[in-house]
């Protein structure tokens, strides 16, 4: 077997096994139909030699759109232009691309309405003749395909929105952008960073810090700290010498694994973005756990001061479940009295949020937002 076809194989393997593009799609190509028959190496093998080699694993570029989806028709105004741009370049050699476009879309306004309909119907005709052409194609095998192999490559199609169940994109439903973020997904085998040495600090020092302390929260031995930290006394010099070490330590042994460690094919997760919360907005209801954990969380703090705020909450958890349904009613009807707040006070809420977001959209673009739209506005002439 030539080297050309082992590499092939190889190439075959990678989108088989990382990919999960099934093989009937593959040996459509040419370059690949020979090698239907072929004994694929083990899922991997790309990525080995690629590493042996000192090369990186490059992730596979995203594409906007499908290559192969129909051509948007032109505008009346982009048909006007292709017919008097090249005359109206002839008068103007020296026009810039930018003069140029306003020199065209002068034209277009100055223009009589009869001439403006033959362009407008014109373009309504090739709009109706690309959405039958592009319905079909949607509704075509070669489509599918393409869409499948994005799934498997990007865990999404590129160029469409999702929808929500009334059938508008989640996007459009509000006037906001979607809260959806795409990220390359975390390995959990990947060896963990070097920890900084005023970490290593941190970590050493804070239970017995705590021990000292121990009225105070968490939050406020932090902040002593990192007093004692910056302090710049000689002790403190010590101190840092001593937990440098560590830092080099650890910087050593994430070297070590990292050159040993083989990164898997890149894979790509939707992550939910948190919305920022109207400071105006009711405060959502309390479940009974809360009111519970409210009353009952600085008793057990002070009967266990060394415990972490994380150890406290497990102590109060194992209290809630240990109570009877009878103990239980208190707070659950504090809950239900919490509900009946929330509901009304959303009731004289929501009339006001309509009013801010209205008022939103009335205000003028910043100066950015409209350099923007300009520059929408000439690409899409031009």
């Amino acid at each position: 077997m030539s080297s050309k076809e082992q590499t092939s194989l190889l190439v075959m393997s990678y989108l088989i096994n990382t990919c999960e593009i099934p093989l009937q799609s593959i040996i459509k190509y040419p370059h690949f139909t020979d090698l239907a028959d072929g004994t694929l190496p083990p899922a991997g093998s790309l990525e080995k030699q690629l590493v042996k080699a000192g090369r990186k694993v490059k992730t596979i570029k995203v594409p906007k759109k499908d290559p192969n989806e129909p051509k948007r028709p032109m505008s009346s105004f982009m048909l006007m232009s292709q017919k008097y741009r090249a005359k109206i370049k002839a008068k103007n050699p020296d026009a810039t691309f930018g003069q140029l476009g306003k020199l065209i879309g002068e034209k277009w306004s100055t223009m009589e309405e009869d001439e403006k309909k033959k362009y407008k119907e014109q373009a309504e005709k090739a709009k109706v003749k690309y959405l039958k052409t592009y319905t079909l194609y949607k509704a075509s095998s070669e489509r599918k395909e393409w869409e499948e192999t994005m799934i498997a490559l990007h865990g999404y199609i590129p160029g469409t929105k999702k929808k929500n169940n009334d059938g508008t994109s989640k996007s459009s439903k509000t006037g906001e952008k979607s809260n959806q973020v795409r990220r390359l997904k975390k390995d959990p085998n990947a060896p963990t960073r070097p920890v900084s040495a005023f970490v290593f600090f941190m970590n050493a020092e804070k239970s017995e810090m705590k021990q000292k302390h121990t009225n105070e929260s968490w939050k406020l031995i932090n902040e002593r700290l990192k007093v004692i930290w910056n302090d710049g006394s000689a002790s403190t010099d010590v101190l840092k010498k001593k937990y440098k070490i560590d830092y080099q330590n650890d910087t050593k042994r994430y070297n070590k694994e990292m050159s040993t460690y083989v990164a898997p094919p890149p894979v790509w997760e939707m992550v939910t973005r948190k919305k920022k919360r109207d400071p105006d907005a009711p405060r959502k209801p309390l479940s009974g756990y809360n009111f519970f954990s409210k009353e009952r969380l600085s008793v057990v703090k002070k009967e266990n001061p060394d415990k972490q705020q994380s150890d406290i909450m497990k102590l109060v958890g194992k209290e809630w479940s240990g109570l009877s349904d009878s103990a239980k009613k208190k707070y659950t009807n504090m809950s239900k009295a919490d509900k009946v707040r929330h509901v009304n006070e959303m009731k004289l809420y929501e009339p006001k949020r309509l009013e801010k977001e209205a008022a939103l959209k009335a205000m003028p673009k910043s100066n950015t937002e409209q350099q923007g739209s300009k520059k929408q506005k000439k690409r899409c002439r031009s």
